[in-house]
């Protein structure tokens, strides 16, 4: 009922009470990722590189908030790629306008927030790692200045021309993917690494200043 101007005001303290505000299991692991379907998103490439880790992890489930209709094409069609057994790891919320505070417990739900696209500047990672997630993303254009310390970038498997007279790239899916499974497996270090995030984005940007 959150989007009801009369709905009761919750407050969340902690991961676990995030998941069970979306109606998650709070024993499982969660894999985030709030960008819109388009074709630079490379929404494809990370489901292919993430197909393995949640093979090997079946307590991972991985969100794509987001439309499941867009430029992008249908993002449920490229889920259904994915093996049977994993096809069910992976939720596509098909909604956009949710309110900041209800965003800010999506984030805050995640164990790790992955991003696979080349930004002009990323605020959605810059969000996330407001949130203290930590961050995989690409290697590329500014994710780099925006993750900081909160994660860790992977190279680009290759670049391509778009249609501005610059470059996209895409992942390197494989590298993506071992980023992704060391910090499901190391949630401590995770953790910390997360904890750098509000600080970097506090001290780093400002809204006034942009």
């Amino acid at each position: 009922k959150y989007d009801q101007p009369d709905s009761e005001t919750i407050t969340l303290r902690s991961r676990e009470a995030c998941r069970i505000f979306f109606g998650f299991d709070p024993r499982r692991r969660y894999l985030l990722r709030t960008d819109r379907n388009m074709p630079r998103k490379r929404f494809g490439a990370m489901l292919r590189a993430l197909a393995p880790v949640l093979a090997e992890r079946p307590d991972v489930t991985l969100i794509l908030h987001c439309r499941a209709w867009d430029q992008g094409g249908l993002l449920l069609d490229d889920v259904s790629k994915l093996p049977p057994a994993n096809q069910g790891q992976v939720i596509v919320t098909d909604k956009t306008g949710l309110p900041r505070s209800v965003l800010v417990a999506m984030y805050n739900a995640a164990d790790v927030y992955v991003s696979t696209s080349a930004e002009g500047f990323g605020l959605t990672i810059a969000e996330a790692a407001a949130c203290g997630v930590p961050i995989v993303g690409l290697g590329y254009s500014a994710v780099p200045e925006v993750i900081g310390p909160a994660g860790v970038v992977i190279p680009p498997a290759y670049l391509y021309d778009n249609e501005y007279g610059h470059q996209w790239a895409s992942p390197d899916e494989q590298k993506l993917a071992s980023a992704v499974a060391w910090f499901l497996d190391h949630p401590a270090r995770a953790r910390a690494i997360g904890a750098e995030g509000p600080k970097h984005i506090a001290a780093t940007f400002r809204w006034s200043d942009a």
